[in-house]
């Protein structure tokens, strides 16, 4: 059977073929709705690059007025010229799931879950009696808490900004791109991270202004840019017309709303110093201890006694259920929150139903997910990790950064050394990922996380930085995670319970930049917790990395 079906396959693909041919003969199809990008004239028509049209807007007037006090004059939301309407990309995802679908023919729209290219919201689309913009996908915070870290942000818009200018030529689309960024209120706020950035003196609000002053100059990256209002671009920017038969085209256009219930179980407080439980410190100090246990990176997967230590759950037995919700109800600080909810957790199960102000439905996993969308806020990175990981969430951008590093020959294995740690040698699903994560990490929450990150991060320097990764095989996440925490131990001359604590509450960014430093050949040294001045950092040759590595391949 399966030869027959693989002997007729080359003639069903050519019948389709004479058909698409026969619709286009007799103009039932165009060319243009075939290839709406217009790359078949990319073939005999090149063009130069086009400058990237780029139209920046504050969120709220008082975003307006601070960035203005930075000498930067830009429009808000609420002045654009009515007739232009700003959505997000999940909202263009949600248009394009109509395209093409037909009950009668049994044809599904596109899929929800496929990404939104940036080529593709770099353009005006007229819907109806509008023209509507989609901003970014990358900006959509809810798909990855990476966005979160302003300088990470800020380097994916000039990223973007690059890719557009390099790309846009060969779409052969008539028009100029034209891409929004908004600036929202928090990415002007200063990060309240515990952890005291050691390599960079730039706070946001300074990396959000620098990047958009070099905008307004012109070039960014080496890509040419021009920074105007909306209305400056109408008649250079590239337009594509979106119709629906049978359909009200502006239904299509409700945009996404926030799910209900978020930060209305658990009590909110801007204080993160004051605790309400004065009452309760023995109480809070057992729950606590328990969380805190649980939160450790399993560094060594052999130490017998923290594997016992992290399964020992008998002293969940002295806390009722009872008075951990009352200790919720009664703390507004979100540390002291995360504890609990982790605590319940680890004691209830994710489903278990806390009823928690009378709400039904307040499960354990809600009020988790709640944690992670303040934690997400404040940039707590600690408590983001931890949620991140019990929620098993998947970053957007790991199997495409698993994809880049496996194409340039790099196998990644996930997993401590020495116990559970399980190759990737050829491209995964977001499923079979998930899969891996959960058989390398099972109960360890934060390094399900963090090895996403260092993946994702891995996977953007073998872009940027291809040289680094000369002579390497295999990347070994489980490994890397150990030299980060050595090395903040060996620097900071603390444990390595304390090292891996510290390494939790470090940004995304210096993650980063902790692992460019480190294939680059250099060992961060040592910063004055009063300077400001950033860490020093010592060439000592790739060398001498590797063969720290190597040793902790033959430590038993």
């Amino acid at each position: 059977m399966w030869l027959t079906n693989h002997t007729f396959r080359p003639f069903l693909w050519a019948q389709a073929l004479y058909i698409i041919c026969c619709l286009l003969y007799e103009g039932f199809l165009t060319p243009a709705e075939l290839d709406p990008l217009s790359r078949r004239l990319a073939a005999y028509e090149r063009r130069p690059p086009c400058e990237v049209q780029v139209a920046v807007l504050a969120e709220t007037y008082e975003v307006q007025q601070e960035l203005l006090s930075h000498g930067i004059d830009v429009q808000n939301i609420g002045e654009i010229d009515e007739v232009f309407s700003i959505h997000p990309a999940s909202t263009f995802a949600k248009i394009l799931s109509r395209l093409g679908e037909s009950e009668k023919l049994r044809l599904t729209g596109r899929p929800l879950d496929r990404d939104v290219g940036v080529l593709s919201t770099s353009k005006l689309y007229q819907l109806g009696q509008k023209f509507v913009i989609f901003t970014p996908q990358f900006m959509d915070r809810r798909r990855s808490y990476l966005m979160y870290d302003i300088r990470i942000l800020m380097n994916e818009w000039s990223s973007v900004l690059q890719y557009i200018y390099s790309s846009w030529s060969n779409t052969c689309v008539s028009g100029r791109p034209l891409i929004v960024l908004i600036v929202a209120k928090n990415m002007l706020e200063a990060d309240i991270s515990l952890s005291k950035s050691a390599f960079t003196t730039l706070h946001m609000k300074a990396s959000v202004v620098g990047t958009i002053k070099k905008i307004a100059t012109g070039y960014i990256g080496g890509a040419r840019v021009v920074m105007k209002n909306i209305s400056d671009f109408f008649r250079t920017t590239a337009v594509s017309k979106l119709e629906f038969h049978g359909q009200d085209a502006e239904d299509l256009m409700i945009s996404e709303v926030e799910e209900e219930g978020l930060h209305r179980i658990v009590p909110t407080s801007r204080s993160y110093q004051q605790s309400a439980m004065k009452n309760r410190t023995e109480q809070f100090s057992i729950v606590h201890k328990a969380s805190m246990r649980h939160r450790s990176i399993m560094i060594d997967s052999n130490d017998q006694d923290l594997v016992q230590l992290r399964l020992d759950v008998a002293q969940m037995d002295e806390m009722s259920t009872p008075d951990l919700i009352d200790m919720l109800t009664e703390t507004s600080v979100l540390d002291e929150q995360a504890s609990i909810v982790h605590y319940l957790w680890m004691k209830m199960g994710p489903d278990f139903d806390t009823k928690l102000n009378d709400i039904e439905g307040s499960t354990v996993r809600a009020l988790t997910e709640e944690i992670n969308a303040k934690a997400c806020e404040t940039r707590d990175w600690a408590l983001i990790r931890l949620t991140s990981g019990l929620l098993k969430r998947q970053l957007d951008e790991l199997s495409k950064f698993v994809t880049h590093l496996l194409v340039r020959q790099k196998q990644i294995t996930l997993g401590m050394p020495s116990k559970n740690e399980e190759a990737i040698t050829s491209p995964k699903t977001k499923e079979e990922l998930n899969e891996i994560l959960k058989r390398a990490y099972n109960d360890d929450a934060n390094s399900y996380t963090l090895s996403q990150e260092i993946i994702v991060c891995l996977g953007s320097l073998v872009l940027t930085e291809p040289r680094l990764f000369v002579e390497m095989f295999r990347l070994r996440i489980g490994l890397i995670i150990q030299v980060l925490a050595s090395e903040l131990a060996r620097l900071s001359n603390i444990g390595g319970a304390d090292a891996t604590q510290k390494l939790l509450h470090v940004s995304p960014f210096e993650i980063k930049s902790m692992l460019f430093s480190l294939l680059s050949g250099r060992l961060l040294e040592d910063f004055s917790s009063d300077s400001e001045s950033g860490a020093r950092e010592q060439r000592t040759g790739l060398g001498s990395i590797r063969k720290q590595i190597e040793e902790r391949k033959v430590t038993p």
